[in-house]
């Protein structure tokens, strides 16, 4: 079954997020180089089937666009969108802002919260080339006002028909992006917009993200209103939401929170915990009784490779198995930490930020007939279930390198 460029657009292609096979990549890949990896990714549905957002189909459709016009996905939307709407404030790529003084003086550095140091912590500028078609633009408010208004009136720089195949819905949700949506049984998504319906009225919305930066933006055209809210911290999300919730009503001449509006508790997100006793939990229910290492620790280090998620080198780090990918593009250390048989819980982190915004999940390796261990596999994506992502260890002996599938029940 072939997916479309409409299935890649409305998110129900069937490969889902797989967001640490992006963001742990090698920062110098080329577009290229990323499209080519999917194929390595496992699907979690059968396409056309669920909606699960996922940008690595973006990517694959600014890359179909690139190699069709033979331009750059900037020069084409500066040309064919920007220019047209005046949009001067806007740029493709961070690093053009960087080299020049006068821009680069304007940029807005991006902070996460956390926790257990009851401060903000400085986030890097992104810098992964392939993100053309999911988070490369640069903007400000006032631009994106700009082209919140072409979307209302339909004036240009598209025909007609063209914003109304934009909109027009192909996928049916039981829950929003984030549980951020307004409260509904359902929700809708056209191409790359999320469709609501609020009180009566029709909502365009959609939210985007990286470390440190949080946008929501949408409109209402029957109300010929329009909203872009821009913070620098991915908590900000909560305050645009009670934000949107309070304009809408306000939209609407209801005065006062309603219950049916009220958005989530900020603080207890804001605060809730990473826990690994949920993979722990997994791990003692599956095997009952505790059973030891095969190996002694040093025997599981090495490097272990996928062809779709890249590469990882086990170490011993104070008594835990650890992988240093701070040089990926986003910086973050991998632990494993033994719980029972070849099963360990694994956590994923930003240096300075482990803790409650660390991941946690189930990892296993796999010993071979002569006693090695040949593969690990790690529960990075969370729409196969139970089932793991494996990377095979370089430099196994012929004859023994790990025969299951990429993703597996592999208990």
């Amino acid at each position: 079954m072939n997916t479309t460029l409409e299935d890649a657009l409305s998110h129900r292609s069937g490969l889902p997020g797989h967001e640490i096979a992006m963001t742990a990549a090698n920062p110098n890949e080329t577009l290229q180089d990323a499209v080519r990896k999917l194929r390595h990714l496992p699907l979690a549905y059968s396409p056309r089937t669920t909606f699960n957002y996922c940008n690595h189909m973006y990517m694959v459709v600014s890359h179909v666009l690139q190699e069709i016009t033979g331009d750059s996905l900037g020069a084409m939307l500066k040309r064919r969108i920007w220019d047209p709407l005046g949009m001067h404030d806007t740029y493709f790529a961070i690093q053009d802002l960087k080299d020049d003084p006068f821009l680069k003086s304007k940029l807005v550095r991006g902070y996460t919260w956390v926790p257990e140091k009851e401060h903000f912590v400085l986030e890097p500028f992104l810098n992964y080339a392939p993100t053309t078609g999911t988070g490369a633009i640069v903007s400000n408010v006032l631009d994106y006002a700009k082209w919140l208004k072409s979307w209302i009136y339909q004036a240009g720089p598209m025909s007609a028909e063209g914003y109304a195949a934009l909109l027009r819905p192909r996928t049916i949700m039981s829950e929003g992006l984030d549980q951020l949506n307004p409260p509904a049984p359902y929700h809708l998504y056209a191409l790359g917009w999320f469709l609501d319906t609020y009180r009566g009225e029709q909502v365009y919305m959609h939210s985007g993200s990286w470390p440190g930066f949080r946008i929501l933006v949408g409109f209402l055209p029957q109300k010929e209103f329009a909203f872009v809210m821009m913070g620098n911290s991915e908590s900000a999300k909560y305050a645009q939401y009670r934000l949107f919730l309070y304009l809408m009503d306000r939209l609407h001449g209801i005065q006062g929170e309603q219950p049916e509006s009220r958005p989530p508790d900020v603080a207890k997100e804001q605060r809730k915990p990473a826990n690994s006793t949920e993979a722990v939990s997994l791990i003692s229910d599956h095997l009952g009784h505790h059973i030891p290492r095969s190996l002694p620790l040093d025997e599981y280090c090495g490097t272990y490779q996928h062809a779709g998620y890249g590469r990882l080198t086990l170490d011993i780090n104070s008594g835990r198995l650890t992988a240093d990918l701070t040089d990926r593009a986003i910086a973050f250390c991998l632990k494993l930490s033994h719980v029972n048989g070849e099963y360990f819980v694994g956590e994923l982190y930003t240096p300075g930020k482990e803790g409650s915004l660390s991941e946690f999940f189930r990892a296993k390796f796999d010993i071979n007939a002569e006693g090695q261990a040949q593969a690990v596999g790690l529960e990075l994506e969370p729409a196969l279930g139970n089932k793991m992502i494996w990377f095979t260890r370089r430099g196994a002996p012929s004859g023994q390198v790990h025969s299951a599938p990429i993703a597996t029940d592999h208990d």
